[in-house]
């Protein structure tokens, strides 16, 4: 959308600030509006998601409206109400560790959701700015992720996409500390009691270094132990300051070799152990993966 573009959700207006990312599914924003509590006019600034399948779709030029055409009609309108679905999902979810969705609307022939714009700088930013962590304080990094994922998996919803770039270090107000918390929920999907994704949305994704070898063939059930293994390797990064090398060509003595020779026995096997090729051997909880 142009900047300056306004959307109105029939609640709020939102004013078009700037383009915060973009990819086949769809774009995010930081937005603006204006609220009065009282006397007192205050404008916040928010993050916007847009449903926008860019190899299918296109925007009409004076009014903004997603356009498609008659035999991409079915993909689209599936793909649309598999995202208000999760983004409704989303919005259920309530942890200090995990974005905030607000608000889900539909316009200009599609649907976003708004959420919590967060000052500060990713993970990798942080690390590539500041150098690794030593192992006391990679592990206060990333025990409240684990926290936040173990809160998904419990709501019965995978995430599929935890990387350093997928975390963003968020200033507390009030006692200034960074805090670590957990965005973009592209990829992330959501399962019944018998573990079989709730939306029909088959978009694949895989992030080099961070997706296990099962996920480049497509996961089709409830697997928290993919998330096991992308946190693992987060955490590995967060040491070492690299990306691990691709899930299909670790092994088990490298991985543990390329660690810092002054980590404890306990966190590298625990590292080791939550990465391992194969699915079945690997450690089964996010749980289990913290008490190690």
């Amino acid at each position: 959308l142009p900047i300056g573009t306004t959307i109105n959700s029939g609640q709020t207006t939102y004013y078009i600030e700037q383009v915060l990312g973009q990819g086949g599914f769809g774009i995010t924003y930081k937005v603006t509006a204006t609220f009065k509590f009282g006397k007192i006019t205050q404008k916040g600034s928010f993050a916007m998601k847009e449903h926008f399948l860019s190899e299918y779709c296109e925007r009409e030029s004076t009014t903004n409206r997603m356009q498609f055409s008659a035999p991409v009609k079915n993909k689209v309108d599936e793909s649309l109400r598999d995202f208000i679905a999760e983004a409704r999902r989303l919005n259920t979810l309530d942890h200090p560790n995990i974005v905030a969705v607000n608000e889900v609307f539909e316009a200009n022939n599609t649907a976003y959701y708004v959420m919590e714009y967060i000052e500060g700088k990713s993970l990798r930013h942080y690390i590539e700015n500041h150098g690794i962590l030593t192992e006391e304080q990679a592990l206060t990094v990333i025990t409240p992720i684990l926290n936040a994922v173990s809160y998904l998996h419990n709501n019965r919803m995978t995430h599929l996409d935890i990387k350093p770039d997928n975390i963003m270090m968020r200033t507390d107000e009030n006692s200034e500390d960074l805090v670590p918390v957990l965005i973009d929920f592209g990829l992330s999907k959501h399962y019944d009691e018998q573990g079989r994704p709730t939306s029909t949305i088959r978009i694949q994704g895989c992030s080099q270094g961070y997706a296990p070898v099962e996920q480049y063939l497509g996961i089709n059930n409830f697997s928290p132990t993919a998330d096991v293994y992308s946190l693992a390797a987060t955490l590995y990064y967060l040491l070492v300051g690299e990306d691990p090398i691709i899930a299909s060509e670790l092994n088990q003595e490298g991985l543990a070799s390329s660690l810092p020779s002054s980590l404890s026995e306990h966190t590298r096997n625990a590292i080791c152990n939550a990465m391992h090729m194969a699915k079945a051997k690997r450690t089964q909880s996010v749980a289990e993966f913290a008490k190690a």
